[in-house]
């Protein structure tokens, strides 16, 4: 999607790349395999008005590609697509929930450490010398001082400190809140959880609904295509949280 080639990305060289996935997928379940090409003079277009209507702050430029997507469904007929989301944010898929094992492996070893680095990143000076050793000690969010309380979701492509160059500081903190931590329902619930649990908890609770599955309904419905999220039910919800 909106590539100058059409080599796929690639995560990892022991990895398959995203078409590699879903040839092998599709072959697996034994599915009709089509493959779409939407390169970089189809999408800027789709760029340019999805940034002149971005009045509800999502700005993840993936809306314009599930958006595309579903033009392309739309004109073959198809009413609903399946999206995959879901397995990821619970099972800790991304680099930054790796990072974030890694910072809770370095807060039980060393714990004196692990406090005297939290009071550090209190501040944006702290900050900028914490992002070299993030590599080694997993990532922390402004004014953190426990994983459990607070972590660094994947879709937090910028940090507090680049937002509030661009946009009053008030509204970042405002919108920041509400990510990256757990719904107060479940605070009985946290003692019997491990970090990365209560982390996919977190993602359940205000990622899943709130911004990645906002940007496929915002995508699909200009389509007038139907999207539905199968490992987002909730019995694999639970399932894959305890895992």
């Amino acid at each position: 999607y909106g590539s100058s080639s059409d080599a796929s990305p690639k995560r990892g060289n022991d990895e398959l790349d995203e078409y590699e996935a879903s040839c092998f997928t599709s072959e697996k379940i034994g599915s009709n395999h089509t493959r779409v090409v939407l390169n970089a003079e189809d999408c800027v277009p789709r760029l340019e008005a999805f940034a002149a209507n971005g009045f509800d702050g999502l700005v993840d430029p993936a809306t314009v590609s599930f958006e595309m997507l579903g033009r392309e469904v739309h004109e073959r007929g198809a009413k609903v697509i399946l999206i995959s989301d879901g397995p990821d944010e619970l099972l800790g898929g991304y680099e930054v929930d790796r990072l974030s094992y890694q910072r809770d492996v370095f807060r039980d070893r060393s714990p004196f450490r692990f406090q005297m680095l939290a009071a550090a990143n209190a501040s944006q000076l702290g900050r900028r010398a914490m992002r070299h050793l993030t590599s080694k000690i997993g990532q922390f969010e402004p004014g953190t001082s426990s994983p459990r309380s607070r972590s660094v979701p994947i879709h937090a492509a910028f940090s507090q400190d680049v937002l509030c160059s661009l946009l009053p500081s008030d509204a970042v903190r405002f919108t920041d809140d509400a990510y990256g931590v757990t719904d107060f329902a479940y605070e009985g619930l946290l003692p019997a959880l491990d970090d990365t649990q209560v982390r996919a908890l977190a993602y359940a609770s205000s990622s899943l609904p709130d911004m990645f599955n906002l940007r496929t309904d915002r995508a699909f419905l200009r389509t007038s295509v139907e999207s539905r999220v199968p490992f987002q039910a909730p019995e694999i919800v639970d399932f894959l949280i305890a895992a």
